[in-house]
């Protein structure tokens, strides 16, 4: 079902009650006008979908749940992602962007 919002911009879902794990998107294009989602203070664990790499137009993500694993690099793929990642799960925290090649001496 939420899936099928294909305009929605702002996506706000923190302190829902929410559980089990990150369901959506499914496939690619779904949510293409995703700006902006929060998804903290929830019960939602696993891991990070990849397919978040989907939501092209994503600017900011909040997911502090219990969740697990790394940060999928899919994530790094959104141009227009700019804010930090936290997770009480794990205690990760990470800036994601597109990593920029390393300069060697």
């Amino acid at each position: 079902m939420v899936n099928n919002l294909t305009s929605i911009s702002v996506m706000y879902l923190y302190a829902n009650h929410l559980e089990g794990e990150i369901p959506f998107p499914s496939n690619f294009g779904q949510m293409p006008m995703l700006g902006f989602l929060r998804l903290q203070n929830n019960q939602l664990g696993g891991k990070i979908p990849p397919s978040l790499g989907y939501l092209v137009s994503l600017q900011r993500v909040s997911l502090e749940n219990k969740l697990e694993g790394v940060i999928p690099s899919s994530l790094g793929n959104l141009e227009a992602l700019i804010e930090s990642l936290e997770n009480t799960g794990t205690g990760w925290l990470s800036r994601v962007g597109k990593q920029r090649p390393s300069r060697t001496a």
